[in-house]
């Protein structure tokens, strides 16, 4: 055999890339070759060497914490859901059982004050009452009020909006500006509409990125129970 070539040359020219691509196609090379597991060694910042096993069994319990906690982080959230979605069937069987506007409008801010720990609520109706004996209800702001006009977009678009409420919306809800943060729930009846604001003095308690899911919920129930107290136009 002539120096430089063969088996010898081969392993001379094999570099760093071509031994990986090697192992990468054939990974179950260090099962053939067990003995080579314990002679081998990786540098460790800290501690010197360590062996490949060493290695393999400190990424894995590494891969293990961060399972772990991404399971943790999903029970919770799971359990907070749980927690969020028996508050809503409780409100909502409260406000079922109110027996006219003006408490279906009290039920509402007292339960989403306690229940839901929320500083403000405010219920506002762009629709007219249709009912003529009991007292006037002050969520009933007409269905030509000029105070719909900040909500448009927001009823337009027919989702939950969650973080800072722009200044037009805060003083017709609030009657001031409003530094915290809200939920603005768009109702959407059959011929009326109107808006929920849950609202915290937490500036980062409600943020865009929040899911809305439940909100969307929360909003369909309150629009139900409120529909037979808007007044439908003439038939024509």
């Amino acid at each position: 055999m002539k120096p430089g070539s063969g088996a010898e040359d081969d392993a001379i020219n094999l570099d760093d890339e071509h031994v990986a691509e090697y192992l990468r196609r054939n990974p179950e090379f260090f099962a053939r070759f067990e003995d080579l597991l314990g002679d081998l060694e990786l540098a460790h910042h800290a501690q010197g060497a360590t062996s490949l096993i060493e290695r393999q069994v400190g990424l894995l319990r590494e891969e293990n914490a961060s399972l772990k906690t991404r399971l943790e982080l999903i029970v919770r959230q799971a359990q907070a859901n749980e927690t969020l979605n028996s508050k809503i069937h409780i409100l909502a069987l409260r406000l079922m059982r109110a027996t006219d506007p003006r408490q279906i409008a009290e039920t509402l801010e007292s339960e989403l004050g306690q229940g839901f720990n929320a500083d403000r609520a405010r219920l506002l109706l762009f629709a007219d009452p249709a009912f003529l004996d009991i007292e006037h209800v002050p969520q009933f702001l007409g269905i030509g009020s000029s105070l719909r006009e900040p909500f448009v977009a927001l009823i337009d678009g027919g989702k939950p909006v969650c973080g800072i409420l722009d200044t037009a919306i805060s003083k017709v809800a609030f009657d001031a500006d409003f530094d915290g943060s809200a939920v603005t729930m768009p109702l959407c009846g059959r011929v009326w509409d109107g808006v929920l604001i849950v609202a915290s003095n937490d500036a980062h308690r409600y943020t865009p990125d929040m899911a809305t899911d439940f909100l969307t919920y929360l909003a369909d129930v309150v629009t139900l129970v409120l529909d037979p107290w808007v007044s439908r136009p003439p038939k024509s």
